[in-house]
């Protein structure tokens, strides 16, 4: 339930980032501005960011925290179905594993549990 509301969420904010950064509007078209040009705007410098730029940055910090959680989510619920597998693997061996003859009269050789007489001596050899 809680894996499914994380998963739409992830969608939603995935497509909000798609669509506010194909909304953004370029201000300098050459790759060169990147690594200097357009230095006084970037996210953690100084000066305002337009609207849809902060609506990225709040976007990209959901988005990041949504793949967080999710993973952590997954992973819990996958450690939990190996411990329930491993108890039902332990049931199954106990339910299957052949029982062991009772050391006390009333076995499977001797269902009434009458004492059964001891095997007479044999004579001793005649010399």
């Amino acid at each position: 339930m809680i894996l499914t509301a994380m998963l739409v969420i992830h969608v939603v904010v995935c497509l909000f980032i798609i669509g506010v950064v194909l909304l953004q509007a370029s201000q300098q078209a050459n790759i060169g501005s990147m690594f200097g040009g357009g230095a006084s705007q970037t996210v953690f410098g100084s000066g305002t960011l337009p609207a849809l730029g902060k609506a990225t940055a709040v976007a990209a910090i959901v988005f990041f925290s949504t793949c967080l959680l999710i993973s952590f989510v997954v992973e819990r619920q996958r450690s939990l179905i190996k411990r329930e597998e491993a108890v039902f693997q332990r049931q199954i061996k106990e339910q299957t594993a052949p029982k062991e003859a009772p050391a006390t009269p009333g076995g499977v050789d001797n269902p009434a549990g009458i004492p059964t007489p001891a095997a007479p001596e044999a004579p001793a050899p005649e010399q």
